[in-house]
């Protein structure tokens, strides 16, 4: 029987997560598809290639004026999602008040066992997916009501498993080699910079010969950018996972882009100036990630850092199962 999904997207690494359940459920239910005025999310979920309303935007890291967006943006919501069957998230708890008010049962995913958003959805989901290497975690915070559920390896292959290289969706960028460089989320809530690395560090790299493609982060960096020939900004979001795989290598200060790297076998270097995800810890213990914010470490690894395309492999046998898992809570 056709259900009505709302997928609520509010960051960019949301979009490209849910991907493959749009394409998976859309022919036989009715999707809703709300989003956040955010970095690069609207354009990512534009590639979607269906409606989709965007509520709201980031109300920065002070307490009060986050809980006046939540209510603002939950109460702007109400008559776009109303009468769901089950809302999806992956961080967003808009839907954990709308919820209650229609009935509808809520899925959620995270991996960021640090964010308050983990522990409120935990407890307020009624299924909860996180990885298994967070297991120990996600049953810590879930609610009395709330099923938990894992998966193996990490949420970066379920939406990687089909993945296909097309170097004709990056086509504008200027360099044949180059690097990529994604500076540190300065807005995300668990993120305290006191110090972005990114900057220095691709101004080392234009003096060790490397191209860069600098993903800039809220449309910000810095003029000098614009009069280095060995440095191209994107005026417009590309697809990630096809700069990174034609680059050699990706140096980030986010966690979602180093794992996509890792994950696709390309050199990936995280420079994330938090304690790092419990997920971060087992990629860089398998060799998937470098971690370090040593700029002279970071040039080291990459000069000498191979392709390493295990995860790849695995990854359709770890989205078939996680999708397993979901068809059977929402087909039933």
């Amino acid at each position: 029987m056709s259900k009505k999904l709302w997928f609520d997207i509010v960051n960019s690494s949301h979009a490209q997560f849910f991907r493959p359940f749009v394409d998976e459920f859309n022919s036989v239910n009715e999707l809703v598809i709300t989003t956040r005025d955010l970095a690069e999310t609207n354009s990512l979920v534009n590639g979607y290639g269906l409606e989709y309303r965007c509520f709201g935007q980031h109300w920065g890291k002070k307490k009060s004026m986050k809980i006046i967006g939540y209510l603002s943006r939950s109460l702007r919501m109400m008559w776009c999602v109303k009468g769901f069957d089950f809302a999806l998230s992956h961080g967003s708890v808009s839907p954990i008040a709308l919820k209650k008010l229609y009935w509808g049962k809520l899925i959620s995913f995270y991996d960021n066992e640090y964010a308050d958003s983990f522990k409120m959805l935990g407890k307020h989901s009624d299924h909860f997916f996180v990885p298994s290497i967070l297991e120990e975690q996600g049953d810590k915070v879930k609610g009395e009501k709330t099923q938990l559920y894992t998966f193996d390896g990490v949420k970066e292959q379920i939406y990687l498993a089909d993945f296909e290289p097309n170097k004709d969706e990056i086509s504008s960028i200027p360099f044949q080699n180059y690097v990529v460089v994604r500076p540190e989320a300065w807005k995300s809530d668990y993120v305290d910079v006191k110090k972005i690395l990114a900057y220095d560090l691709t101004k080392e790299l234009v003096k060790e010969g490397y191209n860069v493609v600098f993903l800039s982060r809220y449309g910000k960096y810095p003029n000098w950018m614009e009069r280095e020939d060995k440095i191209h900004v994107p005026p417009k979001a590309l697809d990630g996972r096809q700069l990174s795989w034609f680059s050699s290598g990706v140096l980030t200060g986010s966690g979602t882009l180093a794992r996509e790297a890792g994950v696709l076998g390309v050199p990936s270097v995280s420079f994330y100036p938090e304690k790092p995800l419990k997920v971060d810890t087992w990629m860089n213990k398998e060799g998937y990630i470098h971690r370090s914010r040593d700029i002279p470490n970071i040039l080291g690894y990459l000069d000498t850092a191979e392709r390493n395309p295990g995860l790849l492999k695995d990854a359709k046998k770890v989205k078939n199962d996680f999708f397993k898992s979901i068809e059977g809570i929402i087909i039933t």
